[in-house]
Parts: C-alpha cells; sequence; structure tokens
C-alpha cells in the first residue's frame, strides 16, 4: 500500500491529468486563513483562461468576467488520503470545510481509487469513476449559479409570445365568434413581430428616453466603453431619461441592439466609481440574455394592463402575472455579482444600492409604469403594485450576497 505522498504522485495526480487538469490549474499545499480556524488544501481546483476558449462565443464574456479578480477562478477542492485508508467520510467532512471556508461549491475526497464529491448546490454527495474535467465543473458551477440563463430567457420569451396569442385570439373569439378569433389572432401576431422587433424602441418611447451625447456625459460613455471592450460586446446605444429619481435599466433583445438608459438623478447622485458600478450590473443583464425576457414581457405587460381599462381586475392581474414569471430575483443577483467582478470590487455597487435606496426613502419618486418597474437597477418606491411587479430583491440582501461572495 502506498503512503499519502506516493498515493498523490501516482494515483490521484495522474487522474487529475486524466480529466484534463494541468499544471496550471492545480494548487498543491493551497494555505489559507479564515475568521475561525484555516487550513491546508491537498488540492485547489482552479478554472483557467484556456478553458474559457472551448465554451460557445456567446458565453464566453461572463466566464471572462469571473476570471477578472483571480489569475484562475478557483473553483474546487481535493482533500488527499493515502491508498490504505479505506473509510473516506472523515476525509470528505474535511475537504467540506475548507470547501465552505473558501466559499467553493464542490469538494473531493479521495485515496487514489475511490473518489467521493460533495456538491454545495445540491448539499449531497456521490462516489465517481473519475475527476470531472474543468469544463463540466464550470459548466455546473454556471448552470446552478445563474449565471446562464440566456437559454431559459428565450424559451419563457417564446412562451410569452405563446401565451399573449392564446389569450388575444381567446378574447376574440370570445367577444366576436369567428371574426373576432381570426382579427384577434392577426392583432396578436402583429403584436408579436413588434413586441420581438421593436421592444427596446417602444420601452424606452414609454419612459421618455433621449439620446445621450459623450458631449452631455463624457464619463458614462468612457466607463461603457470600457466595460463593453472588457466584456467583447458591442457598445450599446446610450439614453437619458429626464427624472429626477436615480435609476437605470438596460433594453434590447440582443448585445447587437441593447440599449442603456440613466436618469438624470443618478447622473446627480453617484459618483463615477459607484455609476461603474450601477452601469456593468446593466451591462452584465445584456450579455446574459435577461433584457431579452425583461423587455418583451415589459410590452407584452402593458398590452394587457392596456386592455385591463376595458375589463379591469381579470387583465390586471394576468398582466402582473406574465410580469411576475418572466423575471426573477436570481438575475438581479447573479447581475451584482459579475458586475462586481467586472470592475474589480464591490465598493463602487454597494454605494450606489445605499445613495438610491436612501434616496427613494425620503424623496418622492416618479411613478414608473407597473408593465416596466422591473427593467430598473433598484426597485422604485412609489405604490404596492409597482414595488410588488419589480421582483428586485430587498436592498440589504443584495449588498450582503456582494459582501459575503465578492469582498469575502
Amino acid at each position: 500500500m502506498l503512503n499519502e505522498a506516493d498515493t498523490r504522485a501516482r494515483l490521484i495526480e495522474p487522474k487529475l491529468k486524466e480529466a484534463g487538469w494541468t499544471d496550471a490549474q492545480i494548487t498543491r499545499e493551497h494555505s489559507y486563513q479564515s475568521d475561525v480556524l484555516g487550513g491546508k488544501v491537498d488540492y485547489l481546483l482552479r478554472i483557467t483562461e484556456e478553458v474559457v476558449e472551448r465554451f460557445p462565443p456567446k458565453r464566453r464574456p461572463i466566464i471572462k468576467v469571473l476570471l477578472q479578480q483571480y489569475e484562475a477562478f478557483p473553483i474546487a477542492v481535493v482533500e488527499a488520503k493515502a491508498e490504505s485508508v479505506r473509510s473516506l467520510e472523515a476525509g470528505l467532512e474535511q475537504a467540506k470545510r475548507y470547501a465552505r471556508d473558501l466559499d467553493l461549491k464542490f469538494a473531493y475526497v479521495t485515496n487514489g481509487h475511490e473518489i467521493i464529491e460533495y456538491d454545495f448546490f445540491t448539499n449531497g454527495s456521490r462516489r465517481l469513476d473519475r475527476f470531472p474535467s474543468p469544463q463540466e465543473l464550470l459548466q455546473r458551477w454556471l448552470l446552478n449559479s445563474g449565471m446562464f440563463e440566456g437559454s431559459s430567457n428565450r424559451l419563457k420569451t417564446v412562451a410569452l409570445l405563446v401565451l399573449l396569442t392564446v389569450l388575444l385570439s381567446g378574447l376574440g373569439g370570445l367577444v366576436a365568434g369567428p371574426t373576432g378569433l381570426t382579427v384577434a389572432l392577426v392583432a396578436a401576431l402583429l403584436m408579436n413581430g413588434l413586441a420581438y422587433g421593436f421592444s427596446d424602441r417602444i420601452v424606452l418611447a414609454l419612459h421618455g428616453a433621449e439620446p445621450l451625447s459623450e458631449d452631455e456625459a463624457p464619463d458614462v460613455h468612457r466607463i461603457v466603453r470600457d466595460l463593453t471592450r472588457r466584456l467583447g460586446i458591442p457598445m450599446p446605444r446610450l439614453y437619458r431619461v429626464p427624472t429626477e429619481t436615480p435609476n437605470a435599466f438596460a433594453t434590447g433583445r440582443d448585445p447587437d441592439h441593447a440599449a442603456v438608459a440613466v436618469t438624470d438623478g443618478i447622473l446627480r447622485l453617484l459618483s463615477p466609481e459607484e455609476l461603474e458600478g450601477v452601469l456593468a450590473h446593466e451591462l452584465l443583464h445584456v450579455v446574459n440574455g435577461d433584457t431579452l425576457i425583461t423587455t418583451v414581457t415589459a410590452v407584452i405587460a402593458g398590452a394587457v394592463m392596456y386592455l385591463a381599462r376595458m375589463v379591469r381586475w381579470a387583465f390586471l392581474l394576468m398582466g402582473g402575472l406574465l410580469i411576475r414569471l418572466g423575471v426573477s430575483r436570481t438575475r438581479e443577483y447573479m447581475a451584482d455579482e459579475l458586475g462586481a467582478r467586472l470592475v474589480g470590487r464591490p465598493d463602487g455597487l454597494i454605494g450606489a444600492l445605499r445613495k438610491i435606496e436612501d434616496f427613494q426613502r425620503r424623496v418622492p419618486a416618479d411613478a414608473p409604469s407597473p408593465a416596466t418597474a422591473h427593467l430598473y437597477f433598484s426597485k422604485p418606491r412609489t405604490n404596492r403594485l409597482v414595488e410588488w411587479l419589480s421582483a428586485h430583491p430587498p436592498v440589504e440582501e443584495r449588498i450582503n450576497r456582494l459582501i459575503r461572495r465578492v469582498s469575502g
């Protein structure tokens, strides 16, 4: 039976290499100091730039953000035991402690023959025949972290458009029989085309947004130009919304058709560092495909709420449910975290959240349309309907999560 050192050299490391982990991705004997005990990890597995290039081009910008703060993004720990150790449960507990201390989601223990994995996303363990590859592990991390909602956002968009078609067609048939059904179906298909192709322009028009020139806001243009260069996406169109309520939003179905709007109030209230945090947050919504579902949802919900004037409560409730189904709190947490990582620090974003929250507590906000409240960076404090439809997490939760996941 091999001792622990030989087990590592002759059994464990060959298995890691076989799974695709290179020397650049494996840190041996990684020491750290935590608030409680600290420790020394036998193997710390990291994601490097070469792994990113194996992902589809549309997904690379988000992964590159994760690498902004690290030479290589840490993702898992491996606790090594000698070949003679038959019971690995104690070693797994040790690996889990290291992973918790380092805020990692995967922990492994092995004696060179048997491998046990603990996944903190599912809070479950399983025995493996081999280590997962860097690509496999990163893919799981991204999916479970809610970092890649692009595909699900596209599916949600299709579902909303189909729902709108069924809703309007059914209403037309109910009111005017077969003729009404046909007219309503044509109207629904036309509205679907407008919602998908022109939703960004419709949303900007609803807010009275005007183009923001570089002469008017050089800091905004400089910040967005720098952030989009780092993300590898086109420069979005920039707009200003003439209101003193501090806020911002992104719109557009993809990075090639994106627009970012900032209010006069946010330009006056925030420092350049804080503004950078907000703009990074909004650009991450663009990269992740959130703006497709949120913008289309806004247009569809607006149309449904317009119908609510004729059939008041039923359609109002339906429009509200469309918004709640179309957006999620996860996207805000994701954009907060990746936005902070993109700029390299969470301080600006945290400062912006606190300033805007304080402003909205003290100064009555201009009431946005309930159909578009969910688009904003910060939850508008106007009336209960708008607050319910915004689907934003509480500000303190967003700040605490940023401190835990980025500052920590």
